[in-house]
Order: structure tokens, then C-alpha cells, then sequence
């Protein structure tokens, strides 16, 4: 801004005075506005969780790139570290650069039970259930013979331990369905069927077999057995197997889930027939009878009033939920270990199914019921290795990251699946009323050969016209 200032000699005033006459001009000078460069720093965002079991230090936050974080996994009593999701690592201690937005979970699994002294509260001991067997005349020797074999091996690679709230004991009644029923019920209803009964207060494994599976060498007479075992197996686990149930879901403390009780009960018949008689039980016994709505609506099989024959869409969703394991990072044992025992452990209920399937599995139950849709009901497409062993299932020590590359099976056999039994009122939901009757042992060994007749005829066919 300039200033000019004019003076001039007034002449009516003295010499030495002056007036004044101020006038601005005003100059905006161009002023240039700096530009200024702020540095860009990226931050990711780090979530931490801890399954069921455990505890961990910290649960993330937003940092800077290449921030780096420890995390420390720590188990609660009884339970012991096995891996987080997300990381490769198999320290209880994780330590992360982060580079990009990262999710982790520290998973625990529950300790191997111990034997329990007088002053122990827990509802577990390492007694095992007492069997008692009512085997009937029917029964051919060679039968009776391969059933006490069945029941030796399954008591000492998947041992059912007594718990408070379960019978220490259980009788197991067997015939052979050429005569009528032998055995009335405490309920005082003729046993029927295959399942594992009660009044409430006691339980019993009923095993009808029926007449033709002897004749046509079914591997159905063997698988039967390790059906209703596993279901004690079950028992034995989880305090709601014993909670009546009408298998809708009615009653919040018992667990009515029915393709993770039966798929669960099926796959592992199967995969014991495999095992012991080199027999592909998941070819003829469930491939057969997948139906396309367990992709679009597989919810629907979570109630026994969903038709589901020989279990076999439930079959395929274990098979399924095994698939997406190993996805994730769990080896094909780990993968069965969790479905058959681990998720039991967390006796899982009507009112917590769900969430207690999100810790065991770390996916939630929508993005599994999801993944389905990218499947094909082509149920070999999904077999399990044929070198898999109930031992290893079992006794699985593998880290979650240790991914299996197991081949799947092509074995193939000739059996058919177990049944249900009745008297709803009284007993636990998972003897399961016969949504369908596994009798059907005829019918579906005669729609498979129908099916291999047919393939062979249009072989044959196309080969002649080629020739």
C-alpha cells in the first residue's frame, strides 16, 4: 500500500506552519498460494477373535502399513491351543506385519477327558459304557460273530465314556426280521426298527435286521451297528441328546439339527464299512438319493420332517461342511474330527447350535448353507479318501493350517442304510422317527441295477455303432 502526501504554505498562517492533503492509492500486489503436499500413510484393519476355549491379548484396531503386532492365544483351564485361522503360524504367539486387512482367530480344543476321583463335579468320566447284548436265535452265528468284532473295535477306537444324566449301562436287542419281534420296550412297545430308545430314564439300541440283507450279503447287517454306536458316541458328548425333543426344534435345551445328527451318524458308517470291508458304502448306500433342493434350501434338512432318504442329502452336507474345512485350512482329519466329536463337546442345543457351529468351524452356518450352491449334487465328487481311518480321525493332532491332499475314493459296494424306530412321546429325537424306513433294501438295490443296466445297454450300443 502507498501513501502520497502533498504540502503546501497556507499564506494566512505563520511561515513555518503547513496543511496537508492525504490521498491512498491502493496496490494489490499478485500473491502465488503455495502448494502443499501431505504425505498419504494406508491403514489396514486388523480383527482378532478367540474361539471357545481361550482368550487373546488383543482384538485388533486400524494401523499403518507394515504396523507390527503380537498377539498372545491363551487357553482356559481344560482347554489347550491348536491354531489360529488366517495364519499359517502355530505359536499361542502371532506376531503380524500388516500389509492389508486381516482377520485371525485363535482356535482351542477342549482336553482329552481324564479319568475323575470322587471330588470331581464334571458330568464326564473315563469309564465306559457298559453294553449289554440280547442277541436272538435268528441271528445267524457268522452275524453274531462279526457284530462282537464290530462292537470290540468300536469300543476302542471311538470309546463312549459314561456321563451323569446318560445310563452307565445300555442293553442292545438284535434279530432277524424272518421272525416277529422278540422284544417289548420299556414303554411296552414291540422294538422295532434301528435306533437308540428311551423312556427318559433309560435307553436302548434296537437293531432289526431285515432278513433279505442277509441273504443278499448287505454291508447294511454291519453298518447298522456302527450307525447306533456313534449315536451313544453322541450321547455320551452332549447332555441335550438326552433332553426329550419332537425333532422340530420345540424344546430349546435338546438338539433336533438332523443332517448333523444323522449326516454325522451315516458318514461315519461309512466311512467304517470303507475302512473294514473295502466297500465304497457312500456309493450304494447315499449317493444315490441326493436331491437338488439340498443346494437351494439346505435348511430344510435340519428337521426330521424333511423326507431325506438313507440320510442321503444330510450325508452330503457333511461331506460338504468336510470340503469347506479343508478350504480353510483344516487337514481331511481335522476336518471329520471337528464334525464328529468336537462340535458334540461343545453340547450344542436348540437355542445355541448355531453359534457353537461357528466356534468349531470358524464359518457361520449362512455362508455354509451358501456355499452350496456351488456344488453339484454328484455326491463322488466330494467321497472322502478311501485310506481315511476312524484312528486317525479320531486321534488327530494336526495343526488347522496342515491342508490334506487326499485323493478321493472309487471303491463301490452293495448295502443300504439304517433305520428309525418309533414311539415318539417318550424317547430323544435322535433314534428319529423313521422320516423314512431303511427296508428298503430291495427297491434301491434294484433302481441301481436298473441304472447300471441301462449305462451298460448304451455302452454297448454306441460301441456296435461304431463298429
Amino acid at each position: 500500500m502507498l501513501f502520497i502526501i502533498t504540502c503546501s504554505k497556507d499564506s494566512d498562517v505563520a511561515s513555518d506552519s503547513y496543511s496537508s492533503n492525504i490521498s491512498q492509492n491502493t496496490t494489490t500486489p499478485s500473491v502465488t498460494t503455495p502448494t502443499v503436499t501431505t504425505p498419504t500413510v494406508t491403514q489396514y484393519n486388523l480383527t482378532a477373535s478367540a474361539g471357545e476355549g481361550g482368550s487373546i491379548s488383543s482384538t485388533g484396531g486400524t494401523y499403518d502399513d507394515g504396523t507390527v503386532i503380537s498377539i498372545i492365544a491363551t487357553p482356559n483351564e481344560g482347554y489347550e491351543f491348536i491354531g489360529w485361522t488366517g495364519s499359517d503360524s502355530s505359536s499361542s504367539t502371532i506376531t503380524i506385519t500388516l500389509t492389508a486387512n486381516t482377520t485371525i482367530q485363535a482356535l482351542f480344543n477342549q482336553v482329552q477327558i481324564t479319568e475323575t476321583t470322587s471330588t470331581d463335579t464334571s458330568i464326564f468320566n473315563a469309564d465306559l459304557i457298559d453294553f449289554n447284548y440280547y442277541l436272538h436265535s435268528s441271528l445267524p452265528g457268522e452275524w453274531i460273530t462279526e457284530f462282537n468284532t464290530i462292537m470290540n473295535k468300536l469300543e476302542s477306537t471311538i470309546p463312549a465314556y459314561k456321563r451323569t444324566g446318560f445310563p452307565e449301562s445300555m442293553n442292545i436287542y438284535a434279530w432277524n426280521n424272518s421272525v416277529p419281534s422278540p422284544y417289548t420296550d420299556l414303554n411296552g412297545n414291540s422294538m422295532q426298527g434301528a435306533s437308540i430308545s428311551g423312556n427318559g430314564t433309560d435307553f436302548w439300541m434296537v437293531l432289526e435286521i431285515p432278513d433279505d440283507e442277509f441273504t443278499n450279503n448287505s454291508s447294511h447287517r454291519y453298518s447298522v451297528i456302527a450307525h447306533e454306536y456313534f449315536h451313544v458316541f453322541q450321547h455320551s458328548l452332549s447332555t441335550a441328546f438326552s433332553v426329550g425333543s419332537d425333532g422340530e426344534f420345540n424344546n430349546p435345551n435338546a438338539m433336533d439339527v438332523k443332517w448333523l445328527i444323522e449326516g454325522s451318524a451315516a458318514t461315519f458308517e461309512s466311512l467304517y464299512i470303507q475302512e473294514n470291508y473295502g466297500i465304497n458304502y457312500f456309493e450304494e448306500g447315499q449317493a444315490w438319493g441326493v436331491e437338488t433342493d439340498v443346494l437351494s434350501n439346505p435348511a430344510s434338512y435340519e428337521y426330521y420332517s424333511k423326507q431325506d432318504n438313507n440320510y442321503a442329502n444330510s450325508v452330503f452336507m457333511v461331506l460338504a461342511l468336510a470340503k469347506e474345512l479343508e478350504n480353510v485350512g483344516f487337514s481331511t482329519e481335522k476336518a471329520f474330527q471337528s464334525i464328529f466329536k468336537v462340535f458334540w463337546e461343545k453340547d450344542p442345543k436348540n437355542s445355541d447350535w448355531k453359534t457353537k457351529f461357528e466356534e468349531t468351524f470358524t464359518i457361520d452356518i449362512d455362508s455354509f448353507y451358501s456355499s452350496l450352491t456351488s456344488y453339484s449334487t454328484d455326491m463322488s465328487l466330494i467321497y472322502p479318501s478311501s485310506t481315511i481311518t476312524v484312528q486317525n480321525i479320531i486321534n488327530d493332532t494336526s495343526s488347522i493350517t496342515e491342508v490334506s491332499n487326499e485323493t478321493t475314493s472309487t471303491d463301490t459296494s452293495t448295502s443300504t442304510d439304517t433305520s428309525t424306530s418309533t414311539d415318539t412321546s417318550t424317547q430323544p429325537i435322535h433314534q428319529r422317527q423313521p422320516i423314512h424306513q431303511r427296508q428298503l433294501t430291495h427297491q434301491r438295490q434294484l433302481i441301481h441295477l436298473h441304472l447300471q443296466l441301462t449305462q451298460y445297454l448304451f455302452q454297448l450300443k454306441v460301441q456296435l455303432t461304431i463298429f
